[in-house]
């Protein structure tokens, strides 16, 4: 990405004219005054919002940790053939609040909430105190290993619960064909153990017994089958490809995935991904029992082992919500004869938009059901470093020649040339050092308690003083070069850009033909309908009645619609509906002249919205009969 605002343009002009030619109107003015109207922010899409990406410490590789925290490198290993895999076998660093996360819940036995930034790796900061858990205890499994429920990972939406699902296969069910996936290393260091996982959702196959269910279930399997070997036949013949093995569930037949509910009914996985609509169904029914019950007997066994819990995105569970959650994992906790306070029960949770304040700390100590005193001494939380406060830097910008670096109309190289002469600097890089760029962004992107924050690309030139028309062309040259600066240790400043586009709720038009409130612009002779507007409203700044615009798909034909209301032996049409009213007739009316089936004439007034039959109306009337029928003439 090296032009974050020239992609925001594209797409809206992409979406722009998929708008035009999908419901064109006839008229090319009319279309154009639309067209006006969908360009205003918030119409169809927001400005970019730009966030930068915070740059995180790095603290030491995991065979580093292995040594310096006296762990058996067992577990380095084994997360190099999965998790931390790579074809060239580096040796990933892991962050500094990965590394102390670790530390805290694997060694310290703390529960943790991981709240930094989106791409922080705060899912590796859950999983792998989790993976090194299952390495500790399976050292000592014997040919029948105890089966149990060890990790339960609770997400709020499936989509979210099927990233992890394949976040999963990468690091516990993965071979290579040089013997160094997770599969091959616990085939050679665990006697062939497997650490199962599976998706415990509504959409896991599959409901009902295992009598009632045999059918679904080899018709389901067959097409797994289908499916695993398309994945194989197409990485076989691109590494590129490699990837599909992972998003598919594993047929093989020592996998470690279980895909399908029965085989978790007969035997828990050691890692079950839910969501809390399905785990309240689960502990209410029989069929599952028994995944509570071997984990409960598990529990029993050695006072050693340790049931973690892991909530994603903790802060979507809020206000009554997150009380029916917080009061499920309570009965949860029960079931399997724990308490909040237990040393038996971990909590591993993530949110990356909540801080390390009071009003975190009273929520996850009412969430969990813990004493403020048990949180103080057995909670860690980890953040994002402070952020020193960003005074405004003394250099001018050069504003007129990032101006003209947008606007010019030439070609990439000559305005890339001519910038350069302009500045007198010969590389993206050089502008970006001598104009301080990074200081400026981080000055224009820092509120008043000192945090950098995201923030909308124009608002960002305006706290750079840049305003009116000159701050779009501004600020795309400005992260444009940002974007195109780079060190030898990479680009000057990661940036992260977020699009915001919505589909359109409607039109509506002031249905004065005459309206004072349109633009000189979109006038033109024989213009029937008056002011556009973008949002539904009853009244036009005129005076006179607004109504719902309607485009014939087929002619682009453009009608007037709206309800037809009854009031005091009179009839009118009006945008907005009746409330309470389970069926209120609809009507579209079309100021042409002629005779057509299944429209009556009628007066219209613009100014009341009234309207009544007559042989000599200037406008037509289509009437919805019932409510099965549409509301827009099909001819």
């Amino acid at each position: 990405m090296n032009n974050p605002i020239q992609i925001y343009n594209e797409l809206r002009d992409t979406y722009l004219k998929y708008i035009s030619s999908g419901i064109p109107f006839f008229n090319e003015q009319y279309d154009a005054e639309r067209k006006e109207l969908l360009k205003e922010n918030g119409t169809i899409c927001q400005p970019p919002i730009i966030e930068i990406v915070p740059k995180y410490k790095e603290q030491a590789s995991l065979e580093q940790f292995c040594k310096n925290e006296n762990v058996s490198n067992e577990l380095a290993k084994f997360v190099q053939s999965g998790l931390f895999y790579n074809n060239n076998s580096e040796k990933r660093i892991l962050y500094k609040h990965q590394y102390n996360a670790l530390k805290e819940s694997y060694l310290n036995r703390k529960h943790i909430v991981v709240t930094t930034g989106t791409g922080s790796g705060k899912t590796e900061c859950f999983l792998l105190p989790i993976i090194a858990d299952l390495i500790s205890e399976s050292s000592s499994w014997s040919t029948n290993r105890p089966r149990a429920m060890r990790t339960m990972i609770l997400y709020p939406l499936n989509a979210l619960a099927e990233d992890q699902m394949i976040r999963l296969r990468k690091s516990l069910n993965s071979r290579r064909e040089n013997h160094s996936g997770a599969l091959d290393w616990l085939d050679k260091y665990r006697n062939g153990h497997r650490f199962y996982f599976g998706r415990y959702t509504g959409s896991t196959p599959v409901s009902g017994s295992a009598d009632s269910a045999k059918d679904k279930i080899r018709i389901e399997k067959n097409q797994l089958v289908e499916e695993w070997k398309a994945a194989k036949q197409a990485a076989s013949q691109n590494e590129e490809n490699r990837e599909l093995l992972y998003h598919v569930p594993c047929m093989e037949k020592d996998s470690a995935e279980m895909w399908d509910r029965l085989s978790m009914q007969k035997n828990a996985p050691d890692i079950l991904i839910t969501n809390y609509s399905m785990l309240n169904i689960m502990l209410m029914r029989n069929i599952e029992a028994a995944i509570f019950e071997d984990t409960k007997r598990w529990l029993a066994e050695d006072k050693s082992h340790v049931f973690h819990l892991v909530i994603d995105e903790l802060h979507t569970y809020r206000g009554t919500a997150g009380t029916e959650v917080a009061y499920l994992i309570r009965v949860l906790l029960d079931r399997l004869g724990l308490t909040p306070d237990s040393p038996q029960v971990q909590f591993l949770a993530s949110s990356a938009s909540m801080g390390e304040n009071k009003q975190t700390s009273d929520f996850l100590c009412e969430f969990f059901g813990v004493a403020k005193d048990f949180f103080k001494d057995k909670f860690s939380i980890f953040t994002n470093d402070k952020n020193t406060l960003t005074s405004k830097p003394e250099t001018c910008l050069p504003v007129e020649a990032f101006v003209n670096y947008a606007n010019t109309s030439i070609t990439e190289k000559e305005r890339e040339a001519s910038l350069f002469s302009q500045l007198t600097c010969n590389s993206y890089l050089q502008i970006s050092e001598r104009y301080h760029l990074v200081e400026w962004l981080k000055f224009a992107m820092t509120d008043k308690s000192g945090n950098i924050v995201a923030m909308n690309a124009i608002d960002i030139a305006t706290r750079m003083g840049i305003i009116d028309k000159n701050a779009e062309p501004f600020i795309t040259s400005f992260l444009k070069i940002i974007c195109q600066s780079k060190t030898q240790k990479g680009y000057l400043l990661p940036l992260r850009v977020h699009f915001f586009f919505r589909a359109i709720n409607g039109l509506w038009a002031c249905s004065n033909p005459y309206c004072e409130c349109l633009n000189e612009k979109h006038k033109f002779n024989n213009r029937l309908l008056g002011k556009f507007y973008k949002s539904p409203r009853s009244i036009c700044s005129c005076g006179h009645n607004i109504l719902e615009l309607i485009i014939c798909e087929n002619c682009g034909e453009a009608y007037l619609g709206g309800y037809i209301i009854n009031r005091g032996g009179r009839t009118y049409l009006s945008v907005d509906k009746p409330i309470g009213s389970q069926f209120c007739q609809y009507a579209i009316l079309w100021q042409s002249e002629g005779d057509y089936k299944g429209w009556t004439k009628v007066q219209y007034n613009s100014e009341t919205g009234e309207f009544k039959k007559h042989p000599h109306g200037e406008y037509l009337l289509h009437e919805q009969k019932t409510d099965k029928d549409t509301r827009f003439p099909s001819e």
